[in-house]
């Protein structure tokens, strides 16, 4: 959020464009700079060839990048698909170079905005909360078995090629570089309870 004209914002801008390049996994940023860079706009200073800019353009080009009341800035970069830690270390990386703009410009106005940022907060609780329901869960199931059978070694035998599978595939996921997500947590959930259901059809037979 601006308090000041656009020429002032050019070196914010700047910064914050210089910070967004560093990280390799995101996308080229675009903003009123780099629209301004890319297209000629007839004006004799830098304000006037942003109003121009502001009225010759449609206004879906410019909906992501100046705000409601035309006294914020947007600087947009596209995110890929990546894991909850891979994102929250990006923006921790990004709020750092913030924090340097914030205190150089106290009267300015930065913050992180968008879906990427919500759901990597967001993702990140929701996958710690399944892990430890998937633990859980299975010391549970395990301790009912050897009950149910009346033989905790029996209970505690049942563990092991149950939950090999599962250690199996994190490790693979581990070593080819796929983050742990709510897709893969809901899938070793629905294994571990095919494989319990196998177990107990084993036992009782």
């Amino acid at each position: 959020t601006l308090d000041g004209d656009f020429a002032e914002a050019l070196p914010m801008i700047s910064k914050i464009e210089e910070s967004l390049r560093s990280e390799s996994e995101l996308g080229a940023p675009r903003s009123l700079k780099t629209i301004l860079e890319a297209f000629p706009v007839a004006g004799s200073d830098l304000e006037e060839k942003v109003s121009n800019l502001l009225i010759e353009l449609p206004e879906e080009a410019l909906s992501g990048m100046v705000g409601s009341s035309e006294r914020g800035i947007r600087v947009a970069v596209p995110v890929p698909e990546l894991g909850a830690g891979e994102m929250k270390e990006i923006l921790l990386r990004l709020e750092k170079g913030l924090e340097v703009l914030r205190e150089a410009h106290p009267y300015t106005k930065f913050y992180l905005s968008g879906l990427p940022v919500l759901s990597a907060e967001a993702s990140s609780n929701m996958i710690f909360e399944l892990a430890a329901s998937l633990l859980a869960a299975s010391l549970v199931i395990f301790v009912f078995i050897g009950l149910f059978v009346r033989s905790p070694a029996l209970g505690i035998a049942t563990l092991l090629p149950n939950l090999l599978p599962l250690a199996a595939t994190a490790a693979i996921l581990f070593l080819f570089g796929h983050p742990l997500q709510n897709t893969s947590v809901l899938v070793f959930t629905i294994c571990l309870g095919i494989a319990v259901d196998d177990s107990i059809h084993f036992l009782v037979s």
